[in-house]
């Protein structure tokens, strides 16, 4: 699985994905963004896994943004997740084959927010209110020692690009492991992308390209993060 990171401030909400999706293997099969922004309403969706499974996620929960609402959504994610783990066919169409980890950020009446929830293991779809700073990915180590104290003045934005990237960047480095404990393949490359939501705007930038990662091919990070 790759990774992402979500940061919750105090007027917007941010989230940073890499962009490799591959098969069992690691062989990249497809590299571009794997974050989806509603049409209209200030919220993002952000999943982990199988693509075919957080892309289902990402189209159902920006529909339901665009029609009814951020406040709405958040209000309704328990009860729509609740509803799929008790339906053993819809379940099965939103699992996947693969463990699947979906992330939603944006804001709501009350703020900037963020909700994760799993498709698989004993927390299956329970939205859960993660710390304000979100990590999630193979990273063996601490993920704040990588994060650099933020300096006098700096905004919330600047902070998160240079901690932000240098998390996913680290997370590169380490390969992650197959479900049978050996040494699997490394999973975190093509791009890494910034998406911003505040009440104003929503917009998904491209902060950094490897264009040594290229599709048929595997991973290879030609550096390795200190454990």
């Amino acid at each position: 699985m790759s990774a992402f990171l979500s940061f919750v401030a105090a007027d917007a909400a941010y989230v940073l994905t890499d962009g490799a999706s591959y098969d069992a293997t690691g062989v990249v099969r497809e590299i571009g963004r794997k974050v989806r922004l509603a049409r209209k309403a200030p919220v993002a969706i952000a999943s982990r896994g199988d693509k075919r499974v957080g892309d289902l996620w990402a189209e159902h929960l920006c529909a339901f943004a665009d029609v009814r609402g951020v406040d709405a959504l958040v209000a309704a994610l328990p009860a729509i997740l609740g509803g799929i783990a008790r339906d053993a066919e819809m379940r099965a169409a939103m699992s996947g084959q693969q463990a699947t980890e979906v992330l939603m950020a944006g804001v709501a009446k009350d703020g900037p927010f963020h909700r994760v929830f799993r498709t698989v293991g004993d927390s299956a779809y329970v939205a859960e209110t993660p710390d304000p700073l979100f990590y999630a990915g193979q990273l063996e180590t601490d993920p704040t020692n990588f994060v650099p104290r933020p300096q006098p003045g700096e905004s919330a934005e600047a902070w998160i690009l240079r901690g932000g990237v240098a998390i996913l960047e680290a997370c590169r480095s380490q390969s992650g492991l197959l479900p049978s404990g050996e040494v699997g393949f490394f999973a975190i490359g093509g791009q890494i992308d910034l998406t911003t939501i505040t009440t104003d705007f929503s917009r998904i930038e491209t902060l950094k390209v490897w264009p040594e990662d290229v599709v048929g091919q595997k991973i290879v990070p030609t550096r390795r993060a200190a454990a």
